[in-house]
């Protein structure tokens, strides 16, 4: 659909050709006439995966693509000399680490040239064949960053992949403190009413995931659930404050 999109020309982009030592494979500002919204497009690939966008559709829609993506794709597809460099195999100098976008969210290791074999050999610790950062390696991440900049002080860490890495060892410390102290025991102090066992189910599953959607038919206490997970926070996570959007009916709770 959005190579579609673009194809049926339904929205003409403002392509800027920012930075980058490739003609092709470089950064780019993309700015839409019309809403005068304005992104930053990495473009590292002909695939989907490796390049980046800042716009909101990208960041969710799992496709590791969107249409201002595809705008510069189709822009460089019609130039003969640049569709020829789109065929390349895109190789930087610098290393760097970055967020791969799919189905599946990745950290990868991107290795240039300088430096190429030390990168490769510091590579093995933490880091499959692929080159996709190890589970166990995210708490690590440190010491990784510290070696790679002694390599190169040109390395790069992009900050989307390292928010993730922060969001996933985060996650993890967050389940290892519940599966430690949250048993059954647990809920009968937590709230000055009785749980039933669904509802300390959902406020469990709640609290491990981070983010969920309570889906109980009405009137079984997601209200109730809702607020055993924020007094769960409150206690064991130190959460000040927490936002609450309801109906006025549910305002007296």
């Amino acid at each position: 659909m959005r190579k579609q999109f673009i194809v049926e020309k339904k929205q003409s982009f403002v392509i800027t050709h920012l930075d980058g030592e490739h003609p092709v494979f470089a950064d780019y500002a993309v700015k839409n006439p019309i809403s005068k919204g304005e992104y930053k497009v990495a473009l590292r690939s002909r695939e989907p995966g490796r390049n980046f966008c800042t716009c909101m559709d990208f960041k969710t829609n799992l496709l590791g693509t969107c249409k201002h993506i595809e705008a510069i794709l189709q822009r460089v597809s019609k130039n003969k000399k640049l569709a020829k460099l789109l065929q390349e195999e895109y190789q930087t100098t610098y290393s760097s680490l970055y967020l791969k976008y799919g189905s599946t969210r990745q950290v990868m290791l991107r290795i240039g040239t300088d430096g190429k074999k030390h990168f490769e050999k510091l590579a093995r610790t933490y880091f499959n064949h692929d080159y996709c950062l190890l589970p166990t390696a995210f708490d690590h991440i440190e010491r990784f960053l510290s070696e790679a900049r002694r390599i190169s002080p040109a390395f790069r860490c992009y900050e989307d992949a390292m928010d993730f890495i922060i969001t996933q060892r985060e996650d993890h410390a967050r389940k290892k403190v519940i599966d430690r102290k949250i048993k059954n025991a647990y809920f009968n102090h937590l709230l000055k009413v009785k749980l039933y066992p669904y509802q300390k189910e959902g406020i469990s599953f709640a609290s491990r995931a981070g983010r969920c959607l309570i889906a109980d038919e009405m009137g079984l206490g997601k209200t109730l659930q809702a607020i055993g997970t924020a007094e769960l926070f409150k206690k064991e996570f130190g959460i000040q404050s927490v936002l609450i959007v309801c109906p006025t009916s549910l305002k007296y709770q």
